[in-house]
């Protein structure tokens, strides 16, 4: 077992922040919106400073006003040079909840304004604020552009009660090589708009007396110490008064707050909540354990034990389910996958089952909103992610049976990509290079799936041929050239070579208005992305699990090509890591023509999966059992559930997938 200690410490100050710098604490006052900061003067500010921005400085302040119920934020940058391209960017969370926060954004270029908030029916916390609550003046002096703001947040703006804010400086001088400043912790620095779940805290403060709170973190696990930064400390009178404090690289926090009574407890309940993959020490934390703080007995330190621990593996069979002559039981597998999401923090699920000729279990779990507490339905789609490849790699494998493509054949022959012109190594890729992963290029060569359109250029990474190196960005070139041989788009592909021969439902290339998409989560926060209106071959398929079970049981039944083409298909072309064979590593063996494969006791297993981040899937199944699981989640630790499925339907307790030696 790992333990956390946790050494509380509170002492009586008036420092006006924190030290960690995603805290301010907000003081009452009455700003006028005029571009001027005279009334400014004797409140708290921040310098801004960035790494990377090195050419910008400024200063951020707030204050707050319970007679105009608004937030008021002056934001001042120092440039050499201002650019019409520059962008200031800036997200509130008024809410501010606990659980499945939301956010809207307000978003500058130039003097131009634009308010961005999810629809009502996503969005339930902010339904009420508009644009017109909005009030601003931006002025430039000089070196200095100030952007004077005052935001009408009504009733959800209080004494003692806490907001979530951020603000992106995007300094564009440097054309490509833009320089920009988060305040506050990102997801890959950007996107906040889309999850709230990144945003720093203002305290509004009812007075200037504060108290400061501050302790040390020690660990016994590095591995833990690496990946849990944040500490949560709420007060215990105030609901709405609780903010994530930052540790630093020692473990130290200190924050200021009213004085009251606070818990003390471990932001996150997993050991990497922001593990894309679902991989690493994904350990429960216990979060039952925490400390009371009083800041009237300061002497009344605590030290606090946060326990961590592992999945139950007696949960699991010591052989899978499939794999044995026991009759399938949907109770305990639905008791199971129950179990595996609420430990591993999965909102919601689509899973089907598939044994002999039919689809045995279709189950969906948990909320398609964890914001709105709306639950899954049965025609809900997820999407997919990189579980698109297979699909369009049927429809390749398909072309290659009658000719209409030819496997090794180089794709310059029929339409040559002008992006990668420069690289004249880019001339000998082909098919069977794309379907391997084989092909030279980057996952994505100009930051994704669109990116090609930019007309910038690039440069293979190695070869094509020449070793394992995965890549969206291939498929994506690919699918150019099935649609410019065959003259068809690809959603008429899909019709034609998919959903009509192998007589299924419910795939799509692109959202339509006949669909609702579940919510994808990171970290439990949902994320509020539409639906991909423009077809990719690589990542855009939208689907649940019963229709896409339909899918891989036409796989498994072999439907819409020759017994000859399956087996090419299938063929372990490339093996990519032979150190991994006996490992439940997720498709960690080899390749065929769009499928992952791997060897195993039980036979060939074909799989492949598939994350956008905030969805993931996967399916897995065995032409010699002729068994099949297929899952779809929206949350960033799906995969987790995806390996557990695995173990309890075929590979047993303790079993990894290519254990060749338990033959």
């Amino acid at each position: 077992m790992k333990f956390l200690l946790l050494f509380i410490a509170v002492f009586f100050l008036n420092s006006a922040f924190a030290h960690n710098g995603k805290i301010a604490l907000v003081q009452k006052s009455e700003i006028t919106i005029d571009g001027k900061t005279n009334d400014w003067k004797g409140l708290q500010d921040h310098l801004i400073s960035s790494i990377e921005a090195k050419d910008f400085k400024g200063t951020l302040k707030f204050a707050w006003s319970d007679s105009r119920k608004s937030l008021f934020i002056l934001l001042e940058i120092v440039d050499n040079h201002h650019s019409e391209n520059d962008v200031l960017e800036f997200y509130i969370n008024a809410g501010h909840l606990k659980t499945a926060p939301s956010n809207f954004m307000i978003r500058f270029q130039e003097d131009t304004m634009s308010f961005f908030k999810h629809d009502t029916t996503e969005d339930p916390i902010h339904r009420n604020i508009s644009k017109s609550d909005l009030a601003y003046k931006i002025v430039k002096r000089g070196k200095t552009k100030v952007v004077e703001m005052a935001v009408n947040l009504k009733d959800l703006i209080r004494p003692n009660k806490t907001i979530g804010f951020d603000v992106l400086v995007i300094d564009a001088d440097q054309g490509e090589d833009e320089d920009y400043f988060n305040w506050g912790k990102g997801y890959y620095g950007f996107l906040k708009e889309y999850n709230s779940g990144q945003l720093a805290d203002l305290v509004l403060l009812s007075s200037n007396e504060t108290s400061e709170i501050k302790g040390h973190v020690r660990w016994s696990d590095s591995t833990v110490h690496q990946v849990i930064d944040q500490i949560k400390i709420s007060s215990i009178t105030i609901p709405e008064l609780w903010v994530a404090a930052s540790l630093d690289s020692l473990g130290n926090f200190g924050i200021d707050l009213p004085s009251g009574i606070y818990e003390v407890s471990s932001f996150q309940k997993l050991s990497n909540p922001w593990a894309s993959w679902g991989e690493n020490n994904q350990f429960r934390i216990n979060d039952n354990e925490s400390v009371t703080v009083n800041t009237d007995h300061a002497k009344n330190a605590d030290t606090l034990f946060l326990e961590t621990y592992s999945f139950p593996e007696f949960l699991l069979p010591k052989k899978g389910i499939l794999d044995s002559d026991l009759m399938f039981d949907s109770q305990t597998l639905t008791a199971f996958i129950a179990t595996v999401m609420d430990y591993y923090n999965i909102p919601g699920a689509s899973i089907s089952v598939i044994k002999g000729d039919s689809i045995v279990y279709y189950e969906t779990f948990g909320k398609r909103n964890l914001l709105t507490q709306e639950k899954v339905g049965e025609s809900d789609v997820f999407q997919a992610a990189s579980v698109t490849k297979p699909v369009f790699a049927f429809i390749v494998n398909r072309l290659l049976s009658r000719g209409v493509l030819e496997l090794d054949t180089p794709l310059y022959n029929y339409l040559p990509f002008p992006n990668l012109e420069g690289d004249d190594r880019y001339k000998s890729m082909t098919t069977r290079h794309v379907l391997t992963h084989q092909s030279g290029l980057p996952n994505w060569a100009w930051g994704g799936p669109q990116g090609w359109k930019s007309n910038l250029t690039a440069k293979l990474l190695f070869k094509p041929g020449e070793k394992y190196g995965y890549s969206g960005e291939a498929f994506q070139y690919l699918g150019r050239v099935v649609e410019h041989i065959t003259q068809k788009d690809l959603n008429t592909l899909l019709d034609e070579e998919v959903i009509e021969p192998l007589g299924v439902s419910g795939l799509y290339f692109n959202g339509n208005n006949s669909l609702t998409m579940v919510n994808g989560h990171v970290q439990n926060y949902p994320t509020f992305y539409d639906m991909v209106e423009s077809p990719g071959v690589a990542h855009s398929l939208l689907t649940e699990a019963k229709s896409f079970a339909g899918f891989v049981n036409a796989l498994l039944r072999k439907k819409g090509m020759s017994q000859e083409q399956y087996e090419q298909m299938f063929n372990t072309e490339i093996i990519i890591d032979k150190s991994k064979t006996d490992s439940d590593d997720y498709w960690n063996q080899g390749l065929g023509l769009g499928f992952f494969t791997q060897e195993t006791r039980l036979g060939k297993a074909i799989m492949h999966g598939g994350s956008n981040g905030d969805f993931q899937s996967e399916f897995v199944l065995f032409p010699e059992l002729n068994s099949a699981f297929v899952m779809f989640t929206n949350g960033n630790s799906g995969h987790k559930l995806g390996q557990a499925l695995g173990k309890f339907l075929f590979y047993g307790r303790g079993r990894g997938r290519g254990k060749l030696s338990e033959k």
